[in-house]
């Protein structure tokens, strides 16, 4: 990839315990983002695309030891002390959550939260930081703003809450917004239409997304390129088109066997059998061959990736592409 990639992540390692007893979670894992592009990371519960997230947002807990680069803006983010990355988490860098309770204070009314976090970062009034308050609602759809600003949290509904959240994430028109699956508690409807106002907000502003999901049909319609993830690696990278037309990790494969089509009507559903290694017992090679049906003793070595590709898998024994 070219050097215009607002992030670059190289080799990021999560690990738990001391170099006697490591567990590895997230390993050797690389991604690259352009300004304005959506990545979408996708994979099963457990696969570490959230904790991928936090990691780049520095917001892993204590006792997680971490290792790699997270380039930003010139600066490895993961060598940042806090008080350098409060410069930079919601400013240039901002993350939308699953809950947006846990971005809303629920004792505090919409508007003094939002215009805290604009006076976080620029010296402005508080007349000046509530009138940009009630713009930021008003360009995510929420009606009669100066009203909502003084409301609480419980006034909202689930869909308006996650409005607020996304207002918030944008703020400061920010380089990269991580999204955490941030519509999946909400109803067909309102993701569409929230689905639409980030698409909207981000070709505006030219903001990057990487956009945790494990829904495959919601990244279809929304990313630019997809990563997928399988117990804390990286399996398959590639547009969006290559990756859903042309899956060739089996675990791809699998993902889109148990997506519903409407092809496909009344037909059941294909599962893959078994579950995640917990961190404790992952395989050694391709993690994913306990569960793979074209797996052979060569899968218990590390598979080779050809970085030369734009469309790359990490698998001894990739599907076939159709002619």
């Amino acid at each position: 990839m070219q050097d215009t990639a607002t992030l670059r992540v190289r080799d990021l390692n999560i690990w738990l315990g001391d170099r006697a007893q490591r567990r590895a979670i997230i390993e050797d894992v690389s991604l690259d983002i352009r300004a304005g592009e959506v990545l979408c990371l996708v994979g099963e519960s457990g696969s570490g695309k959230t904790l991928t997230g936090l990691a780049i947002m520095g917001m892993l807990e204590g006792g997680i030891n971490f290792a790699g680069e997270v380039l930003f803006g010139g600066q490895n983010l993961l060598a940042l002390d806090e008080t350098a990355m409060q410069r930079v988490r919601g400013n240039r860098l901002a993350m939308i959550f699953q809950d947006p309770m846990m971005t809303l204070n629920p004792v505090l009314r919409v508007g003094t939260q939002v215009a805290e976090t604009i006076r976080a970062h620029r010296r402005v009034s508080w007349a000046e930081a509530w009138r940009e308050g009630c713009e930021a609602l008003r360009l995510v759809g929420i009606p009669s703003p100066e009203e909502r600003m003084r409301c609480y949290p419980h006034e909202f509904s689930g869909g308006m809450r996650q409005r607020v959240a996304i207002a918030i994430a944008f703020l400061h028109r920010p380089d990269l917004i991580i999204a955490d699956e941030p519509t999946t508690a909400l109803d067909v409807t309102t993701q569409s239409q929230i689905l639409a106002q980030v698409q909207d907000l981000s070709a505006k502003f030219g903001t990057a997304f990487l956009w945790v999901t494990h829904d495959l049909a919601l990244a279809a319609g929304l990313a630019d390129r997809i990563a997928v993830m399988y117990a804390g690696k990286i399996v398959e990278t590639g547009t969006c088109f290559d990756v859903l037309s042309t899956p060739r990790h089996p675990y791809t494969k699998g993902l889109l066997n148990s997506v519903p089509t409407a092809l496909e009507k009344g037909a059941r559903l294909a599962q893959i059998p078994g579950a995640i290694p917990s961190p404790g017992s992952i395989p050694s090679g391709c993690r994913f061959r306990p569960r793979c049906g074209r797996s052979t003793a060569q899968c218990a070595t590390e598979p080779i990736v050809d970085e030369t590709k734009s469309h790359q898998f990490r698998c001894w024994h990739p599907l076939e592409v159709s002619a």
